[in-house]
């Protein structure tokens, strides 16, 4: 609602400049507010900075500070470098949480490849045991609607320019793990009231990809 809002307000300042000339709006002064205004409004929503909302931040702030004429030569050449450092920095923050959820190897994962191409699978042995799937520039189906789950397993889930698709029953209790970059995960799985006693853990890396669980 709040961009809805500013989206509104941008439109109502615009249709005033055009209707009553004398109106005059200085808008290299309001776009950089508005970013700046929208960006903190989810990072104190969210209590957390985003690659996102921390891009968007920055933009306004420079954009801001250029119109001031606070940044000149030869700062004003520094502005894809300090936006890489700030892209980088998530990168390496989001990696070493990423580290913790994939740090226990299991031997025992069958191993999916959708590498220039395209793979469907659908599962019903009784022993499997979790899998390793890799999408790049391609694409992997797994099935898992006719598995019944006598322990808990594990699917890590790598899409890069791919995407990964998993198909899950509502007996299995899901627990997604996710990290996007330039790309995006969803869990679509459906739940119910019965009581669950085997766990599903997906832990998804999607980098200009994305993993979907439904």
């Amino acid at each position: 609602m709040f961009i809805g809002l500013i989206f509104i307000l941008i439109g109502a300042l615009f249709l005033i400049s055009i209707i009553a000339p004398e109106f005059s709006i200085d808008f290299s002064y309001l776009i950089p507010l508005v970013l700046m205004a929208s960006s903190l409004y989810y990072i104190i929503k969210g209590k957390k900075f985003t690659l996102a909302n921390t891009t968007v931040l920055y933009l306004g702030t420079w954009f801001l500070l250029e119109e001031l004429n606070i940044i000149k030569d030869p700062l004003d050449d520094a502005f894809f470098p300090i936006l890489l450092i700030i892209i980088g920095i998530f990168i390496v923050i989001e990696s070493l949480k990423v580290k913790k959820v994939f740090k226990r190897k299991d031997n025992n994962l069958k191993n999916y490849y959708g590498i220039f191409s395209g793979l469907e699978e659908r599962i019903t042995d009784t022993n499997f045991k979790g899998a390793n799937i890799y999408s790049i520039f391609g694409g992997v189906d797994l099935d898992l609607r006719g598995l019944e789950l006598k322990e808990d397993i594990t699917i890590n889930a790598y899409s890069i320019f791919g995407g990964t698709s998993i198909f899950v029953n509502d007996n299995f209790k899901v627990k997604f793990n996710s990290f996007s970059l330039f790309g995006g995960n969803e869990n679509k799985s459906i739940t119910t009231d019965k009581k669950k006693v085997s766990t599903l853990t997906i832990n998804c890396i999607s980098i200009f990809g994305g993993t979907e669980v439904k």
